[in-house]
C-alpha cells in the first residue's frame, strides 16, 4: 500500500502555493490597474470603473471629461444584457464577463432595435428587441449614409470599404430604449415621428424636436413632462461590422456576432437562403444626449487592428500586458503594390474621382470598363493619431480589464463635446448651433477609419449632423427604394439632403435633433 503521509512543512508549502495561485488570478488586475495613473480623479470628473453605470451628466468641459465619460458609456453599452429586461445591463454579471470571448450573451447595446426595425411599416410595438433566442443579425448596408446624398455638406456619398481579405464592412444603426419611446410616443396628438408628417409637427409643437437627454428633464413635442425609456437619455449606436476568418483564429480580437451577409442588390429571399457567419466589430459610434450637453457627446472607439497612422506603418497604442501582437492590419497591406491594385493603385482613402465607386456587373470580363468589384482590398490609415489625452486614458481603462476580455483590443478613438451648451426650442431649422463644438477642426479632425474613411482629412461629426433634418415626404419614396433594392456606390438611389433653410413652414428644413436616422429611414 503506497505511503500517503507528507511531511507538515511540505504540506503546507503545498497549500501556500495553491492560495497564492488563487490571490494572483483575483488581484492581477488590481495590481496592473494600480501601476497606470488614472487620469480620470479631476473634481467633476466621471469616473471609469468595471460597472454598467451611465454618467448622469456632463457639467465639467474639458477633454478628459469628455474622454473618461466616453469610456464609461463603453462599458455601459458593451456590457452583458439583462436576459429579463433587454435593453438595459445585468447587474448581476461580474466584472470579469465585461468581454468575455466565450460569452454567448448579447451586449447591451446589441438588444437595441435597429433603425430599421423602428422605422418598419409595421410597428415593433416594442423599445427593445424581444425573445430568449437570439437570431442572426441581417445586415446589408454597406454604405454608411445610407440612402442619403450627403455631397453637399461634404460627407461621404455612399462609398463601400472592403478589408484586406476581400470582403465588405457592413453597418448597422442601433436605437435606445429611450429614443424609441420618444420617436413612438412624443407626439401623442397627431402621427408618430415614423412618419415626415409627425416629425415636421413635432418640430412646430411647443417644445420642438428634441430627443430626451434623461434624468426627468424631458417633454412631449407639445411641451408636456415625460419620461422617455430608461430616463438615461437618447442613444445612437452605429456599427460597422467584417466578417472573420472561418477557422476562428482571430475571434479572440473582437465583439463577435453571428450574421447573415447580404449582397448589395440582394432581395429580401436572400436572407433564408445564405448562411449565418461570424463577424467581428471594428468600429463604434456611440452618440449620447445627457444633461449638460444639448449638443450631445460624440464618441468614437475603434478595434486596434484596423490601420497605422497616416505615412507609417504603426499604430501609436499604449502598452497593454493583455494584447497579443496583431497578426496583420485588417484595412491595410504594406506591401501592397501599385503595379497590382489596378483598381486603387494602393492610394490609401481613396476612390476614383474620390466619388462612389462603380460596382461591375461582371469581373471578367470587367463590365462596365471602370467598374471596381466589392471584394477588391482598399487601403486606408488614420489622418489624425490618437492624441494623449485618450491614449492615456485608453490605458487606464484597459488596466481594469480581465486579461481575456476582447475589449482589450478596443480603443477610444476620440470625442467631440460642446464647449458652450445651447438649448435648442421649437421651430428649428438646419444647420442648428454646434455649441461650440470641441476639438473644433482647427485644433483637429474627430473620424472613424471605418466610417468616415474618406471624410477624414475635411470633416468632423457636428461638420454634417449640424444639417440633419426631419424627412421630407420627396425622400421617403427614394429611401424606400434605396432599402428594397440594397444597392451600393453609383447605382444605389439616393435621396437629396436639403441644406438650406425655406422662407415659411412648408419648405423649412426641420432639424431632427442632431440625428440622420430620420431623414435615412424614414419611409411614410
Amino acid at each position: 500500500m503506497r505511503n500517503r503521509y507528507v511531511r507538515p512543512e511540505r504540506a503546507f508549502i503545498k497549500k501556500l502555493c495553491a492560495v497564492l495561485t488563487i490571490l494572483a488570478s483575483i488581484n492581477v488586475q488590481a495590481v496592473l490597474a494600480d501601476t497606470v495613473t488614472n487620469p480620470c480623479t479631476a473634481f467633476g470628473t466621471n469616473q471609469i470603473s468595471l460597472t454598467p453605470v451611465l454618467p448622469n451628466n456632463f457639467n465639467s468641459r474639458n477633454q478628459t471629461n469628455a474622454d473618461c465619460t466616453a469610456w464609461q458609456q463603453f462599458i455601459y453599452a458593451n456590457w452583458p444584457v439583462d436576459p429579463n429586461n433587454p435593453g438595459y445591463p445585468n447587474a448581476k454579471a461580474s466584472a470579469s464577463s465585461f468581454g468575455d470571448p466565450s460569452a454567448s450573451t448579447l451586449t447591451v447595446w446589441e438588444s437595441f432595435l435597429q433603425s430599421s426595425e423602428v422605422f418598419s411599416n409595421t410597428k415593433a410595438n416594442t423599445l427593445v428587441k424581444t425573445g430568449k433566442k437570439q437570431r442572426p443579425l441581417v445586415l446589408h448596408q454597406v454604405s454608411k449614409t445610407g440612402a442619403l446624398d450627403l455631397s453637399s455638406i461634404g460627407q461621404a456619398t455612399g462609398e463601400w470599404l472592403t478589408d484586406q481579405r476581400g470582403n465588405l464592412v457592413y453597418y448597422d444603426i442601433r436605437l435606445n430604449p429611450d429614443e424609441v419611446d420618444y420617436i413612438y410616443n412624443a407626439n401623442p396628438t397627431g402621427k408618430d415621428l415614423t412618419w415626415a408628417e409627425g416629425q415636421i409637427e413635432c418640430a412646430q409643437g411647443n417644445a420642438g424636436f428634441r430627443l430626451p437627454s434623461g434624468y426627468s428633464n424631458d417633454k412631449t413635442c407639445d411641451g408636456k413632462s415625460k419620461v422617455f425609456g430608461g430616463n438615461v437619455g437618447a442613444m445612437e449606436i452605429k456599427a460597422a461590422w467584417i466578417k472573420l476568418p472561418q477557422d476562428g483564429s482571430i475571434d479572440y480580437r473582437y465583439l463577435t456576432a453571428q450574421a447573415i451577409l447580404l449582397e448589395p442588390g440582394a432581395d429580401d429571399s436572400a436572407t433564408q437562403q445564405t448562411e449565418p457567419v461570424t463577424v467581428g466589430l471594428v468600429g463604434l459610434h456611440i452618440i449620447r444626449h445627457l444633461p449638460g450637453a444639448p449638443q450631445m457627446l460624440w464618441t468614437t472607439f475603434e478595434q486596434v487592428d484596423n490601420t497605422p497612422d497616416a505615412g507609417k506603418d504603426t499604430v501609436n497604442l499604449p502598452s497593454n500586458p493583455n494584447r497579443k501582437p496583431r497578426p496583420a492590419f485588417t484595412l491595410y497591406n504594406p506591401k501592397c503594390d501599385p503595379k497590382k491594385d489596378i483598381y486603387y493603385q494602393c492610394r490609401p482613402n481613396w476612390t476614383p474621382d474620390m466619388a462612389p465607386q462603380i460596382p461591375c456587373d461582371t469581373v471578367s470580363p470587367r463590365s462596365p470598363d471602370n467598374c471596381i468589384p466589392y471584394s477588391a482590398p482598399l487601403q486606408v490609415n488614420r489622418v489624425t493619431p490618437v492624441e494623449s489625452t485618450a491614449n492615456s486614458i485608453n490605458a487606464y481603462a484597459w488596466s481594469l480589464l480581465s486579461a481575456n476580455s476582447v475589449f482589450n483590443y478596443y480603443r477610444l478613438i476620440d470625442v467631440q463635446w460642446p464647449n458652450n451648451p445651447t438649448t435648442i426650442g421649437k421651430d428649428a431649422t438646419t444647420p442648428l448651433t454646434t455649441g461650440d463644438i470641441t476639438p473644433s477642426n482647427g485644433t483637429r479632425i474627430v473620424a472613424n477609419t471605418t466610417m468616415e474613411t474618406f471624410v477624414q482629412n475635411k470633416d468632423s461629426c457636428m461638420d454634417c449632423h449640424k444639417y440633419a433634418a426631419t424627412a421630407t415626404q420627396s425622400q421617403t419614396a427614394v429611401i424606400a427604394a434605396f432599402n428594397k433594392l440594397k444597392l451600393a456606390g453609383s447605382k444605389a438611389p439616393r435621396a437629396m439632403l436639403s441644406t438650406s433653410n425655406g422662407k415659411n413652414a412648408n419648405s423649412a428644413s426641420y432639424a431632427s435633433y442632431y440625428s440622420f436616422v430620420f431623414s435615412s429611414s424614414t419611409t411614410r
